[in-house]
C-alpha cells in the first residue's frame, strides 16, 4: 500500500525496517537496521541506512549476489512507506557500524 509522500521520523522508519517485518533472505542474517538523516553530496535530504550483519557473515554472504535481495526488500519498504528520501543502503557488522567514523589504521 503506497502511503501518501513525506519525511517519515527515525522512530516510524526505524518499525517499518524491522526486520521481522521485512521479507529477508535467511542467510546472510539480518539483526537489525539503523536509520539516520543524512544530506547528500547534492545537499538534498536523504537516509543514512546501516543494515546490521550477523557478526559470522562469511566474505562469500558478503558479495552483491547475496546483498541484493536485502536491498532491494530495504528500498521497497522505505518506497511503499511514502517516504521521499533518497535511501543510501550501507551493510556491516554492528561492530563495524559502531566504528564506521574512526580512521583505520592500514
Amino acid at each position: 500500500m503506497l502511503h501518501n509522500r513525506r519525511m517519515l521520523s527515525e522512530e516510524e522508519l526505524a518499525e517499518i525496517l524491522a526486520p521481522e517485518r521485512l521479507k529477508l533472505p535467511k542467510s546472510p542474517k539480518v539483526i537489525g537496521v539503523k536509520v539516520e538523516d543524512y544530506e547528500d553530496w547534492t545537499g538534498d535530504e536523504a537516509l543514512d541506512v546501516y543494515v546490521l550483519l550477523d557478526p559470522r557473515t562469511t566474505d562469500r554472504q558478503r558479495s552483491w549476489r547475496y546483498l541484493e535481495r536485502i536491498n532491494d526488500e530495504v528500498v521497497r519498504a522505505i518506497r511503499s512507506s511514502g517516504e521521499t528520501r533518497f535511501p543510501y543502503v550501507t551493510f556491516g557488522t554492528p561492530e563495524e557500524y559502531q566504528n564506521r567514523y574512526t580512521p583505520q589504521d592500514d
